[in-house]
């Protein structure tokens, strides 16, 4: 048998032992029961967990009956109890100095006694590892950066494992406008492509200009561009568009949610997120779903709460190019119903010049410029110019 193991199996031999002697010394027991007891208790090989039993080099315990262990009269040997009730004592003092020792915190005297102690006791020595492995990184200036390569070829890696869940959220929400629009336009008849559209021209124009916006975004990723076809015709538009979308459908959920693009948009295009993006093809497409159809439609109230946050994102930047007087100062947006909220511009103010009340969903819209500030029925609570020119600005964010 290893001597690790004799080490083991004696001293535990000895505890069980040793707490006989309470039972003798208070009178509890007869000579005859307490012999009866011990002889057992040595005897029967204790079940204990591995990583339970502290590896300290304390001398092996003798065989039954050695005089050492068994006195002439059957009592144990006292000394060694002692010894290894003074070992535990150490061994808990000196765990408790571990902390401090891998700090380079303690006395010559403790750091002596610490480093003659993990020489006897490896669950002791493992744990001192572990914390100067940790006091070592306390120790760093700073934090070099990961290299751009390894970063990417890590977050590839583990997307391509599970994708982020909010990241498939806002995949799903602009596939689903898509298949959505798709099922709009297969019911077209060659009429229904001719139907006139204020802003462009008919049914056929504003797909072109929608996958003309999608386009951008592919670019932005790039992705191999798909040819509109050449005819006016609705159906084949309709293919090119549906080709288009699932491609950089495919495309979007292999990249980084964190990566910066250029939104899609007349004029200045803002540099934001692709979660951004993705929420503005989703917003716009739902947008020309309801441009095309003989009805409106709402969005799911996630989707509607994501477009009014990505137009409060916007509005501050809006501000400082279209009115100038306006920006940088204090104001809130409260929407209810489906997807509302409440944002506070700059976030958190304590004090802000003007609060804004209206509907989610009508304020969505606004943004989209399908409704006008006049016709928008809303709430003013503070400076009414000041009010009038976010909405006006807001407006202007949608990609028309």
């Amino acid at each position: 048998m290893p001597e690790e193991r004799v080490a083991r199996r004696g001293s535990a031999r000895c505890s069980r032992a040793g707490s006989l002697l309470y039972l003798k010394r208070d009178g509890d027991v007869s000579q005859l029961e307490f012999g009866r007891r011990l002889v057992e208790r040595l005897e029967t090989p204790p079940a204990l967990p591995r990583r339970e039993v502290f590896q300290l080099k304390l001398p092996l315990v003798p065989a039954h009956g050695d005089p050492l262990v068994v006195g002439s009269g059957g009592a144990i040997d006292r000394r060694y109890s002692r010894r290894w009730e003074a070992a535990m004592v150490a061994h808990a003092d000196i765990s408790d100095m571990l902390g401090a020792w891998a700090l380079d915190g303690c006395s010559d005297t403790e750091a002596a006694a610490v480093q003659a102690h993990l020489g006897e006791c490896a669950d002791c020595a493992a744990r001192a590892r572990r914390l100067r492995s940790a006091a070592g990184w306390l120790g760093l200036d700073r934090v070099q950066p990961a290299p751009a390569e390894l970063r990417r070829s890590v977050l590839a890696a583990a997307r391509a494992a599970r994708p982020p869940a909010a990241w498939i959220t806002l995949t799903n929400a602009y596939a689903g406008q898509v298949a959505l629009l798709d099922a709009a336009l297969a019911d077209m008849s060659p009429a229904d492509w001719r139907r006139a559209d204020s802003r462009h021209g008919d049914v056929r124009g504003v797909l072109g200009h929608l996958a003309g916006n999608d386009a951008l975004l592919a670019a932005e990723l790039g992705l191999a561009a798909v040819p509109m076809p050449a005819t006016d015709d609705g159906p084949a538009l309709r293919v090119a568009w549906r080709t288009q979308a699932d491609a950089m459908l495919a495309g979007v959920a292999q990249a980084d949610p964190g990566r910066t693009v250029r939104l899609a948009g007349p004029g200045r295009r803002p540099v934001r997120t692709l979660s951004d993006a993705v929420v503005q093809r989703a917003f716009e497409t739902w947008t020309h779903r309801d441009d095309i159809g003989a009805t409106r439609t709402i969005a799911p109230p996630e989707q509607v709460h994501r477009i009014a946050e990505l137009a409060v994102a916007l509005l501050p930047a809006a501000l400082r190019a279209s009115d100038p007087a306006h920006a940088g100062r204090a104001w809130r947006l409260v929407l209810h119903g489906s997807g509302g909220g409440d944002w506070t511009v700059p976030a958190g103010t304590a004090q802000v010049e003007v609060t804004i009340g209206a509907d989610a969903v009508d304020f969505t819209r606004l943004a989209a410029n399908r409704r006008s500030p006049r016709t928008l029925p809303h709430t003013v609570t503070g400076d009414h110019a000041l009010a009038e020119a976010i909405l006006r600005v807001t407006t202007t964010l949608g990609c028309d």
